[in-house]
């Protein structure tokens, strides 16, 4: 069988995949969780015959089945082998709803993309990585932003954009320069080790111009505000007539942003200058570790798994390297923006 598709795009949230048909050992049962704890068999599906051996499963408006939420929710496939009994599940995949109010709020991309191709690494050269079972390179779209994640190991969580120009049949070309690796040059431990390829969130992807309110004038456009490590990078929804696109506010060329990578972990403030917005993703749910990269001064982070940590959960203590003290001013700090759970509230509450 197919791995789980979430289809949103009726307005209810349908989730599909294809099995072969007439397997008479083996059978299917999606499952659904609220918390990635507690799992139950839900629903009654439609299987459409493919006419080549194969059939297509839908379940719909999963959103209205407890114990599922238009909010919130995930599901997994589980297969059933009867003879000799033994059983698998899926990794799961799953959907948040935010709805960003009228001001500022945080938001970040909590559910990757599903991988389009998982393997083990058979050989290692300077900035190449093969494969000796599959071909990574027809799994990825020409042009198109990847990132090979690694998903066991001692490296596990790390990440390595790849580059198209030297990737080919099952050998992959490694972009060590790009800011959105979080892997040096020194990974030769990673012969046997098992990773995934996942295309990149941008940023129209995740913030479709559509929901958002445009404007010739950035000052009563929405905003999306990405930190840069320095400073604040503004992009405000053009709005030009004929079409609608993110533009950097001091860009004079107007240039579309909405293809940008959304680098993975990254927060960002969206000021909606209008009514309220509901924002869906939609993904698969990350299972191996993941690498946070921080830097001196201000990070402003998303979490990178759908459900919510604590400062501890997240090795945010003084053993991982973080400064502590008896004074706020030179002790590391945690900032939560305070809109987030009460709107009419204002500013951050430190940590």
């Amino acid at each position: 069988a197919t791995g789980l598709r979430l289809d949103p795009s009726g307005g209810d949230i349908d989730v599909l995949y294809v099995r072969p048909s007439r397997l008479h050992d083996i059978s299917y049962a999606l499952e659904a969780s609220a918390d990635l704890r507690s799992w139950a068999e839900i629903g009654q599906a439609v299987v459409i015959p493919n006419g080549d051996g194969t059939e297509t499963v839908r379940y719909s408006a999963l959103q209205h089945t407890s114990p599922l939420t238009p909010q919130t929710g995930f599901v997994r496939l589980r297969v059933d082998l009867a003879s000799p009994a033994a059983s698998a599940n899926t990794i799961p995949v799953g959907w948040l709803r935010t709805t960003m109010a009228p001001g500022r709020q945080t938001h970040g991309v909590s559910l990757p993309n599903p991988p389009v191709f998982v393997g083990r690494i058979s050989g290692i050269s300077p900035d190449t990585l093969s494969f000796s079972h599959g071909s990574p390179s027809i799994s990825m779209l020409a042009g198109e932003p990847y990132s090979l994640e690694v998903a066991a190991g001692p490296r596990a969580g790390h990440r390595i954009d790849i580059d198209h120009s030297g990737t080919n049949g099952n050998q992959v070309a490694l972009d060590f320069a790009s800011p959105h690796s979080t892997l040096g040059a020194s990974y030769g431990d990673l012969v046997g080790v098992p990773v995934m390829i996942r295309k990149h969130r941008t940023i129209a992807e995740c913030y479709p111009p559509q929901l958002f309110r445009g404007s010739a004038d950035p000052a009563t456009a929405d905003q999306l505000q990405l930190h840069t490590g320095e400073r604040f990078r503004s992009l405000f929804l053009l709005d030009a007539g004929s079409f609608s696109q993110w533009t950097d506010v001091t860009d004079p060329e107007i240039a579309d942003l909405g293809d940008s990578v959304l680098p993975p972990g990254a927060g960002l403030f969206v000021n909606n200058r209008g009514a309220p917005i509901d924002l869906l993703q939609f993904g698969e749910v990350r299972f191996n570790d993941f690498v946070q990269p921080l830097r001196a001064g201000v990070n402003l982070v998303a979490e990178p798994f759908p459900m919510p940590s604590s400062p501890s959960s997240r090795g945010v203590l003084r053993q991982h390297g973080f400064n502590g003290g008896l004074d706020p001013a030179a002790a590391d700090q945690l900032q939560f923006w305070q809109p987030d759970r009460v709107p009419s509230q204002d500013g951050f509450r430190t940590l």
